[in-house]
């Protein structure tokens, strides 16, 4: 990839693409009319949009194609291969793969609360390289107080610690 290319994806599938560093953009074809939250490109050739549904492409996004992982809507996708990556499920799990979207294992990020009125949300995802991740989010109360979260994994997601507010780092 270089500075020119970048795509961007939003309301009822909408995906859009950019040569040009955003002078002018191509509207591609998704094959969905879900609403996408997140896109995230490996290479020039492969890349993921998380939303509605998880979708993957091997040509630039010229296709599109859905890949499973259960019955789950994603919020927001990272890859640092093309076969490895995670993605959030918008509350406490996170979900990875190192075939390239074909299996996934499934961690937890937070204990879920016993109270029912207290919820996180989970919306930014970032891996340095295969190992050292962090996820970003809020734990929501019933009087609408809003407690910032932030995660970190050193073992490929399969665990994960809360680093802000407190923790260990």
């Amino acid at each position: 990839m270089d500075a020119n290319t970048g795509w961007a994806v939003g309301s009822n599938g909408a995906i859009i693409k950019s040569t040009d560093g955003g002078v002018t953009w191509t509207k591609q074809n998704s094959g969905t009319t879900g609403h996408l939250y997140d896109v995230h490109f490996v290479n020039s050739q492969v890349g993921y949009a998380a939303g509605s549904t998880l979708l993957k492409t091997t040509d630039g996004g010229d296709t599109w194609f859905q890949r499973s992982i259960g019955n789950i809507s994603p919020r927001a996708v990272y890859f640092v291969s093309a076969n490895t990556g995670w993605v959030l499920e918008g509350a406490h799990y996170v979900f990875k793969t190192t075939d390239g979207g074909n299996t996934w294992i499934r961690s937890t990020l937070d204990t879920i609360p016993s109270n029912p009125y207290s919820t996180l949300y989970t919306r930014s995802i970032f891996f340095l390289d295969s190992q050292n991740g962090w996820v970003g989010g809020a734990r929501m109360d019933h009087t609408g107080g809003i407690s910032p979260r932030l995660y970190k994994t050193t073992d490929g997601g399969f665990s994960w610690f809360t680093i802000y507010p407190g923790g260990t780092e």
